[in-house]
């Protein structure tokens, strides 16, 4: 049987772990999310005819780089899996009354859905756990 002191100790370490689990759940949340942003970027960087998209894609990776510290080589099959996303082609369309064509492509709406392709997913995952497991060099 434990006494009030032995019993306070043990409260004070099981506190401190679920904590600890709690800290390591939501920094994975944002590695994440980090990932996510960056495919979002690439993919607005790739967008060869819309210099505004591509200028803030831009931006946004920079800040996946040098604001969060992520390294190019670690984020590279990021890059890979969106750039073989987008030569499958696909771009999200509605239609335009307005456009010559009669639709419009949407590449943005088609960028902040990037991150669902299973390559693109697999590639922010498998990001993600080497980042957990200390695989991944300097982040």
């Amino acid at each position: 049987m434990f006494d009030r002191k032995g019993f306070c100790g043990i409260s004070t370490v099981l506190l401190v772990s679920l904590l600890g689990l709690g800290c390591a759940a939501a920094d994975e949340g944002q590695v994440d999310r980090d990932l996510v942003e960056y495919a979002t970027a690439v993919c607005l960087i790739e967008q060869k005819d819309d210099a505004y998209l591509k200028e803030q894609g831009y931006s946004w990776s920079s800040i996946a780089i040098h604001g969060k510290g992520y390294s190019p080589s670690t984020l590279s099959p990021i890059d890979t899996a969106v750039k073989k996303r987008l030569a499958q082609g696909d771009m999200i369309v509605v239609h335009d009354e307005s456009a010559a064509s009669g639709s419009k492509a949407l590449p943005l709406v088609f960028c902040v859905r990037v991150s669902e392709a299973p390559a693109v997913r697999a590639a922010i995952d498998a990001i993600r756990m080497k980042l957990r497991d200390g695989n991944a060099g300097n982040k």
